[in-house]
């Protein structure tokens, strides 16, 4: 066999060997992972969830973001607070909601207060009922910080309340 046949027959070797290893067909479960069918969701690590006392939030029909319809500095560090970035985290938020559509409509703005893995330690709300285009109304959102909070973030939804 010469050095070209024995090269050719080695790519073939491990050509139809990755295929092999790449076929598709699903792995054997290890022994230490339970098995679970495909209609039976995954477990939760309830060590990971966000806190159970968090408020519930109105639901919106129809709803799709409207960020931009709220204006003001709404998560804005506090003054001086560069030393301390906890410290820098408001624990109420402010601005002003206002409607830039053409029709009247339900807004939402939530609020999350989060630890350094963006788990979701507290949450506020605020909802604002058939809001005509153009109008404005004051947000003001608060909420208990627990001290592992290191950021908030704004979320505005804009849709219909079924109420």
């Amino acid at each position: 066999m010469t050095h070209r046949s024995a090269t050719l027959v080695l790519a073939t070797a491990l050509l139809l060997g990755s295929a092999a290893c790449s076929s598709g067909a699903e792995e054997a479960p290890r022994a230490d992972e339970p098995t679970r069918s495909p209609s039976t969701p995954p477990r939760v690590d309830e060590e990971r969830v966000s806190p159970p006392g968090l408020p519930d939030l109105p639901v919106l029909d129809g709803a799709r973001g409207a960020r931009s319809d709220l204006v003001g500095d709404a998560c804005a560090p506090a003054a001086g607070s560069a030393t301390d970035p906890a410290a820098a985290v408001p624990s109420v938020v402010t601005g002003e909601l206002v409607n830039g559509g053409s029709d009247t409509a339900d807004y939402l703005v939530v609020v999350s207060w989060t630890n350094a893995t963006s788990d979701v330690l507290a949450r506020g709300h605020q909802l604002a009922e058939g809001l005509a285009p153009g109008a404005a109304v004051p947000v003001e959102v608060a909420a208990e910080l627990p001290d592992e909070v290191v950021a908030c973030t704004v979320n505005v939804r804009r849709g219909e309340w079924a109420g």
